[in-house]
């Protein structure tokens, strides 16, 4: 599981642009918070084909990654 996160992880930052476009990340019980610079370059339907992903929200001006409480520490440790 550990390689199939970090895994994911790399589709995330692929699917959101390019690390370059990441203004802020941060998370909360249930999902990774992330703001972007350039909408744009955001690949919504990518994002939902990630498996560790259960929706993606757009809300505040920033993408929600739906990932449970299971999986949200441990995948955003590899975001960092």
């Amino acid at each position: 599981m550990k390689q199939d996160l970090k895994q994911q992880a790399h589709q995330i930052i692929d699917a959101l642009g390019s690390p370059q476009n990441i203004k802020l990340m941060t998370h909360c019980l249930t999902r990774i918070r992330i703001a972007v610079l350039d909408r744009n370059q955001v690949n919504q339907a990518a994002l939902k084909e990630i498996s560790s992903i259960s929706g993606v929200v757009s809300a505040q001006g920033q993408l929600q990654l739906v990932v449970g409480p299971a999986l949200v520490n441990p995948l955003y440790r590899y975001l960092q």
